[in-house]
């Protein structure tokens, strides 16, 4: 907020965004780098810091995710707190998936990173030498957008 007309002045208003919802919650201690499932957290309603899409709300999100670091009881799960599961090294052999229509095209590739699902990652085509960025699908397919 500021004045324009005369004494030019400010005013500096603090904010504190919380949002309430359904978050995860850790029930005992999880390892860095361990897989989570259902029976390691529980559901509780709870007001938290930001905005609730930064945090984690179903055991189903949990697929193919790794806690980053340790994490204690009663640790409300954010999107931070987890990495993807690494599918595709760096260096691996991988099949190039393209589709456009109903056709389907398939090359072999090497990845130039590692990925996770759904992790944008340069792959090398091995037949041109050309290099493209897919998404990682599975652990031995990367799929081309034309």
């Amino acid at each position: 907020m500021g004045c324009t007309q005369g004494a030019e002045w400010t005013v500096y208003v603090p904010v504190l965004l919380e949002s309430e919802g359904p978050v995860l919650v850790t029930k005992r201690t999880i390892a860095r780098g361990s897989g989570l499932s259902q029976t390691d957290v529980e559901s509780q309603v709870l007001r938290v810091p930001g905005l609730a899409t930064h945090y984690v709300a179903t055991a189903a999100d949990l697929t193919g995710r790794h806690a980053r670091r340790a994490l204690p009881p009663g640790t409300v799960i954010s999107n931070d707190e987890l990495a993807t599961d690494v599918l595709v090294k760096k260096g691996q052999q991988v099949t190039l998936l393209a589709a456009v229509g109903g056709i389907e095209v398939r090359a072999n590739g090497r990845a130039l990173a590692d990925g996770g699902t759904a992790d944008r990652i340069r792959v090398q085509n091995l037949n041109s030498s050309r290099i493209v960025e897919g998404k990682v699908e599975s652990a031995d397919i990367v799929r081309i957008s034309p």
